[in-house]
């Protein structure tokens, strides 16, 4: 299944790595990324803008 997930405000090229369910329903998107990635300050602060 292809594209982005129907949210509003969201970048229609985003694509998360899961979205989790909860048993009450509700849903979280999950962002998976190396840990040589998380290290990196500059990174951190581009993602943490999105």
């Amino acid at each position: 299944m292809g594209g982005s997930p129907p949210v509003m405000n969201i970048d229609p090229n985003y694509t998360p790595d899961f979205l989790l369910t909860h048993t009450d329903g509700t849903q979280k998107f999950i962002e998976v990324k190396p840990q040589s990635k998380i290290a990196d300050e500059d990174f951190r602060a581009r993602f943490i803008e999105k």
